[in-house]
């Protein structure tokens, strides 16, 4: 079976949503920045990072709800919900409807951040504890939001986390066992103690010079990577139907 794409939902240091990325691409301007947070700056060896600037998830979500995610689930609901959008798709069969969505470390941060204010006494650890840290919550969370019964799985991939997750719902759309599948990854693991552990493992650049020149994958002289949050997601489903409905294919998985 032949496989589309035919919606894309970016949340990201660069911007939000596809228009902000691709100008930002096509511009040549990169969302890494310096460190500027006193937490991370003066513990460890680490000179930038990629931080989606001035976040606010109220346009995709209530803000009672979206106090009660974690950051990196919070962009993945953005992400899938602009995906739809972009797909000119609403959700017609919820359980025909599948939901990917991997990360690298769920809510560290906020798991991070809880540990360290109970320090003093653990059994004042707050309800929302688990639903903030577990890294399932992210794909949990787009299928509650948006209403969806049909198959939701979520996966710990590290870098990886978006192509498995694609591939996954590839999958899932080739076997039939769904019409729609929203696939993709979201992170947000910008803590003191996350950022130490790469930069104590030698995995983190410590050139200078301009930060934006600091994150080169694949380039030989590179002398590590930058660390950064962020979430993308995309709607997959296959080519017969997306022509059907007269949806604009942007390319086939």
């Amino acid at each position: 079976m032949r496989v589309a794409i035919t919606g894309i939902g970016i949340v990201g240091p660069n911007g939000i949503g596809t228009d902000a990325l691709w100008s930002a691409l096509a511009s040549r301007r990169s969302g890494i920045t310096s460190i500027d947070d006193p937490a991370v700056r003066d513990l460890v060896p680490a000179r930038a990072w990629g931080v989606v600037p001035d976040w606010d998830p109220s346009p995709w979500l209530e803000k009672r709800v979206a106090r009660r995610m974690g950051r990196f689930s919070q962009f993945a609901v953005a992400c899938a919900r602009m995906a739809l959008e972009d797909a000119g798709l609403e959700i017609d069969d919820p359980e025909r409807t599948g939901v990917v969505v991997h990360t690298g470390a769920g809510g560290n941060v906020e798991g991070d951040r809880e540990v360290v204010h109970r320090a003093a006494d653990p059994t004042r650890t707050g309800p929302l504890y688990v639903p903030l840290l577990s890294a399932n919550m992210g794909a949990a969370n787009v299928a509650i939001q948006l209403g969806i019964t049909g198959p939701t799985t979520a996966g710990v991939g590290a870098c990886a986390a978006g192509a498995i997750a694609m591939i996954e719902g590839l999958h899932l759309v080739q076997r039939g066992e769904v019409d729609v599948v929203l696939a993709g990854a979201a992170e947000a693991a910008l803590s003191p103690f996350l950022v130490s552990c790469l930069a104590n493992a030698g995995a983190l650049t410590t050139e200078g010079g301009d930060p934006a020149a600091l994150s080169r994958p694949f380039d030989r002289d590179r002398t590590g990577f930058v660390p950064a949050e962020g979430g993308a997601m995309v709607v997959l489903e296959p080519l017969e139907r997306a022509r059907a409905r007269g949806a604009r294919v942007i390319c086939e998985l």
